[in-house]
């Protein structure tokens, strides 16, 4: 039987309505009329359950966060345009890239502490270039996202499914260049907007007050070492982060927690079970059902997308951005 007219679609899923049964005259139900309508909606929930991960939502989320960021990379490689100053600069996309590839060529024989090892060592290697203080790496089982700069502890948080991969294909290493740059820039945002501060007297007490949580021991190397040496887009860059690390940083951390994983995984759970029992034999979920929970889902992955471009208009993740699109055209160059 053809499809039924979908009805109330606003995502354009074009999903059939709920099912009637009819009755034969001896009282018994007929062949499930339905059974096509049903594989389709489990078809379609299966496809936005596979949708509904981060790994798997993240380029269209990247490509919507900072439009126009992989040609600004490759624009300043050309030099068309003015270099991003310390662990942004060119030079050190290039160690990126290069140090990948390295890693990447030993991977295979490597074990997870040995990866989450050289990884930690190429981090080092630029951020101290950049007089940046190192941030080791921990690799947790589970995390709410495939990385992230922990500034209270200051340590970088890699998944530690990202370690476990293998073999480490051409794109998950260019996966890593571009994850490992971004974390590492963070902690250079935070510790220049503690240099800025320093420079303007602050002391390493003030400096923690102002931005709550930083180590005491970052913000004391800050104060050593103060605006020493900064260029002067270096200073602009510190000061942007001082506003943003600073009195916007509240709302920052606010968005960063309000991201809406836990709505879209209680939908896409709910939507699991769903095509599960549209899959049954007999069937123990009506086609009304299957619409709702793929509207449901289709619903929660747009929250997290929208949630996503909210969080990354602040500029600590602007630049970042920018730092891990030019870590991508590096690693694309290197080949």
């Amino acid at each position: 039987m053809g499809a039924m007219p979908a009805m109330d679609d606003p995502f354009g899923l074009h999903l059939p309505m709920n099912e009637t049964a009819f009755a034969g005259d001896d009282g018994v139900p007929p062949t499930d009329m339905f059974a096509d309508q049903r594989a389709a909606l489990a078809d379609a929930l299966e496809r936005l359950i596979a949708r509904a991960e981060w790994p798997a939502l993240r380029p269209e989320a990247r490509g919507a966060a900072a439009p126009g960021a992989d040609g600004r990379a490759q624009a300043r490689r050309r030099g068309e345009m003015p270099d991003l100053t310390g662990t942004g600069s060119v030079a050190s996309m290039d160690t990126w890239a290069r140090g990948l590839r390295v890693i990447a060529s030993s991977w295979d024989g490597l074990d997870a502490d040995q990866r989450k090892a050289a990884l930690e060592q190429l981090a080092t290697t630029v951020l101290t270039a950049a007089d940046v203080p190192p941030a080791p790496i921990v690799a947790p089982e589970t995390w709410r996202t495939q990385a992230s700069f922990d500034f209270r502890k200051w340590r970088i948080v890699l998944l530690g499914s990202l370690l476990q991969r293998s073999p480490l294909t051409e794109e998950a290493t260019c996966e890593l260049a571009e994850v490992m740059a971004h974390e590492a820039r963070h902690a250079e945002q935070y510790f220049l907007a503690a240099r800025w501060l320093a420079g303007g007297g602050a002391t390493a007490e003030e400096i923690v007050a102002t931005i709550e949580q930083l180590p005491i021991f970052i913000a004391e190397q800050a104060v050593a070492i103060g605006t020493r040496g900064l260029s002067g887009p270096a200073m602009a860059l510190a000061s942007s982060m001082h506003q943003a690390l600073g009195s916007d940083h509240p709302k920052h951390v606010s968005d960063a927690k309000d991201d809406g994983y836990d709505e879209m995984r209680a939908a896409r759970d709910a939507a699991r079970e769903v095509a599960a029992r549209l899959r049954a034999r007999p069937a123990t979920a009506t086609l009304e059902e299957g619409r709702a929970a793929c509207e449901n889902l289709q619903v929660s992955i747009a929250e997290v997308l929208r949630k996503y471009r909210v969080y990354r208009r602040s500029p600590y993740e602007l630049d970042g951005h920018e730092v891990g699109a030019g870590a991508v055209a590096a690693f694309e160059a290197s080949r």
